[in-house]
Parts: C-alpha cells; structure tokens; sequence
C-alpha cells in the first residue's frame, strides 16, 4: 500500500530548500545575461524562502504536536546519498555556460527537470540544510508504522538500537524530524 504523500507545498519547497547551494554558487558566478540586480536577489529569495517554509512547518509541527511515537525495527543511514546528490545536481548546473540566453534558458529548464524527478521520486529530504545541522537521513522500517511502508526519519543520532522507541515531528507524510527534549536548567 502506498502512503498518499500530503504537504504537496511542503514537499516541493523541501525539493528548492536542497537546492541553495546551487542558487549560492550561481549568484557567485553571475551571468552574463542576466543583470547581478537581478540575478542575486532572486538567489537570495530561492535560498530563503524555500528554507523559510522548512523550518515554519517543523515550527508548526512543534507547536501543534504533530507528533508519532516511532518504534525502530530498522535503520538505514543515507550520508552517503547526499554527496551523491549534491553532485549529481551542482556539478551539471554549476559547469553550464550562462554566457548567452539560450544556455540559461537550457539551465533553467534542466532545473526544472531535476525538482521534478526529486519531487516525484521523494527524494525532498536530501537538503545540506540538515547535513549542517547535523541530522542524518535513515530509512525508518517499522512494522507498525505507516503499514510496513518505509518513512524517512532526521537525525542527529548516530546509531539506533533495533525496538528502540522515539518521537519525532511529522514534516510530511513519510518524512519525520526527531524530537529532542529541551535540557532543563540545573
């Protein structure tokens, strides 16, 4: 049974929030079409409002108590996955001329190619955003959550313990941010 995916708004910013290292290095380069005045705003808002919306949803998440207790039958670390990723996008995007209007229309389009295939394929939680603070990624196999289907689950933990019992927030419908209990003053 597939789980429905939900947070379709969610989803796809998690898709543009990974992508900021590409919008980085592409208002570092410049064009020579398009106008710096132009070009290093619109970086700075696919950087910022993207990660903006990330971070308002695990808010919201935590304000509400979207949250699951989560039995951990198994746990795959994905690190790996993400330098993949990173070079998988950066390097095509980064070495793409942007000298004339045909290639950034051609760059423009390949961008769009690549959060459709990362959408589509949910592969919206590869973001450096989490690598920096630390979270891993691990495929979550829990026989009693989500009827057997896999789910993504952030972390900063580096190994789990198999019947081990956490909480996390629910980003969206397969993917999931542990919770940490806040340290009480001594």
């Amino acid at each position: 049974m597939k789980t429905p995916e939900g947070f379709p708004i969610v989803r796809l910013m998690m898709v543009l929030s990974s992508m900021a290292p590409l919008f980085v290095l592409v208002a570092l380069r410049g064009s020579q079409v398009v106008p710096d005045l132009w070009l290093t705003p619109f970086c700075f808002i696919m950087i910022a409002a993207p990660l903006a919306t990330l971070l308002n949803r695990i808010r919201v998440a935590q304000n509400i108590e979207d949250e699951k207790e989560i039995t951990i039958r198994n746990a795959t670390d994905h690190r790996e996955y993400l330098l993949v990723y990173l070079f998988t996008m950066l390097v095509p995007l980064y070495q793409a001329d942007y000298s004339t209007a045909r290639s950034v229309w051609a760059a423009a389009i390949a961008f769009v190619f690549i959060v459709f295939i990362f959408y589509h394929m949910n592969l919206h939680y590869m973001n450096i955003a989490f690598a920096i603070c630390q979270y891993r990624v691990y495929t979550i196999d829990s026989d009693k959550e989500k009827d057997g289907v896999p789910f993504i689950l952030l972390s900063r933990d580096h190994a789990f313990q198999n019947e081990q019992k956490i909480t996390a927030y629910r980003i969206s419908n397969t993917v999931y941010i542990q919770k940490y209990e806040k340290e009480k003053p001594t």
